[in-house]
């Protein structure tokens, strides 16, 4: 049986005290450099580990970090949502957390809420959380520090800036010579639509106020693809397709795509689109969707280092992660 070296052992093989092996362990710092290189050289041939759950002990931690998903709202988890969670599990590790995931706010207050009055958490992440602020704040006051993502105006969060993104495509279509320009919502009252709907209507001041039919300008009430496509088909067989379109998501987008090409409506020529996301199938289709970029290998990243600095008594602050406009077929 292979021995299980120590943290004592390997200060003895190393020549160094406990203290210095703890501080190359927890990459606490002020360890001279050939001293760190000869410890850390001594734990890959020892293969040693860190013994988590007794460091959790001793430090008032237990190493993990409770993840509440929304991937059973989204239509189309394997793209968004598990980009994000694949991201904060990775960084999570990177710092011995152990991520322990849960599909929405209802389960987790059903399962979860017990064991985290009892601190089983360090911390919690909630994705696209203001469903239910008045619960996060109830496991807020149990000490339990939280980080949101998407925008939440009681919670520190971790977001694309949604307002800067919106405003880049509305001007990019009116630059091109889009005279109406229609933004397709599903609900106008959620955070982020409201960061868009600012964005739109910024855009719109600086080109004069120039939109026909302006009072129609938010569609709101486009929840998918299906919608999307709906909305489309009736604008185009009513002679009143607008001749710029800035959509939600991705994959709602699709069914802008689905009805240009069933209609063989010339896109860009006649009617320009803009997503958001620029995840993978933006470049799937035709003609490929010029997207507003969202950076969610970051959101993910940034939302365990806003989570591990709260869990550490640092003041945080919520950030919106600036994007950009990608240009593909679906634009001129």
């Amino acid at each position: 049986m292979e021995r299980k070296y120590t943290l004592k052992d390997i200060a003895k093989l190393a020549n160094v005290s406990d203290k210095t092996v703890s501080r190359v362990v927890n990459n606490e710092g002020r360890v001279k450099k050939e001293t760190k290189e000869k410890i850390l050289r001594i734990l890959k041939e020892k293969n040693y580990t860190i013994n988590t759950y007794a460091k959790g002990l001793t430090q008032r931690k237990t190493y993990q970090i409770l993840v509440v998903s929304d991937i059973d709202r989204d239509l189309y988890p394997v793209q968004r949502t598990s980009i994000i969670i694949n991201s904060i599990i990775k960084e999570a590790g990177k710092h011995q957390y152990k991520v322990v995931l849960v599909n929405n706010l209802d389960e987790m207050h059903s399962n979860y809420f017990g064991v985290l009055e009892r601190g089983y958490f360090d911390g919690m992440i909630v994705l696209n959380s203001p469903r239910n602020n008045a619960l996060l704040e109830s496991v807020e006051s149990l000490g339990v520090p939280i980080i949101v993502s998407g925008k939440n105006d009681k919670f520190t969060f971790v977001g694309t800036d949604y307002e800067l993104g919106a405003y880049l495509a509305a001007k990019y279509l009116f630059d091109k010579g889009a005279k109406t320009i229609r933004s397709l919502l599903n609900d106008p009252a959620w955070p982020t639509h409201i960061e868009k709907i600012n964005g739109f209507k910024r855009a719109l001041q600086e080109n004069g106020g120039k939109n026909e039919v302006e009072d129609q300008a938010d569609i709101v009430g486009v929840f998918n693809s299906k919608d999307v496509y709906q909305y489309v088909e009736h604008e185009f067989q009513n002679g009143t397709l607008a001749d710029g379109l800035i959509v939600s998501d991705d994959f709602s987008a699709l069914g802008a795509i689905k009805a240009v090409n069933k209609y063989r409506i010339p896109c860009p020529q006649q009617v320009q689109m803009i997503s958001f996301g620029n995840l993978p199938i933006s470049t799937e289709v035709y003609p490929e969707l010029s997207t507003v970029e969202q950076d969610f290998h970051m959101i993910g990243q940034m939302l365990v280092q806003k989570l591990l600095d709260r869990m550490n008594g640092q003041p945080v602050s919520s950030l919106k992660i600036q994007t950009r406009l990608i240009i593909r077929e679906s634009t001129l």
